[in-house]
């Protein structure tokens, strides 16, 4: 485990998979967290875990990425944290065929469907300023 403070990492899909372990391996290497998944008792179990294994601090917040309220409470945190200097943006499609971050429609005339994943690609966009400026500072 990390003593170093590196700041704060926000991690969206966070609850299970690969967002679960990159929460751990940024907390083991002195990140502060922030994670952030639909399911809130995956992710106040997982909170748990970490914070007993690493000692960082970890804070949740239940959000579901494919709703404009959600995505917009997690872009607030992200403005208003002055703490925040890394995010991960994991959030995808779930288990049950949900999209967290894509809006999905079926295509008239198509099986497949689409998906406008712009909402995830703004998150990060809007964010990757703001993000460098705070690291260059921490």
């Amino acid at each position: 485990m990390s003593q170093e403070h590196k700041g704060t990492a926000l991690v969206t899909g966070a609850s299970s998979g690969i967002g679960a372990i990159y929460a751990h391996r940024l907390a083991q290497q002195g990140y502060d967290l922030i994670i952030v998944a639909r399911n809130g008792e995956r992710l106040k179990s997982l909170a748990s875990r970490l914070t007993d294994e690493t000692g960082r601090t970890v804070e949740t917040l239940v959000a579901d990425l494919g709703s404009k309220v959600d995505l917009a409470r997690v872009e607030g945190v992200l403005k208003q944290d002055r703490s925040i200097t890394l995010l991960v943006n994991n959030a995808g499609f779930g288990g049950n065929g949900a999209a967290a971050f894509c809006r999905c429609k079926q295509n008239a005339g198509n099986d497949r469907t689409q998906c406008d994943s712009a909402d995830a690609a703004n998150l990060c966009r809007r964010s990757r300023f703001r993000l460098a400026r705070r690291r260059h500072d921490h």
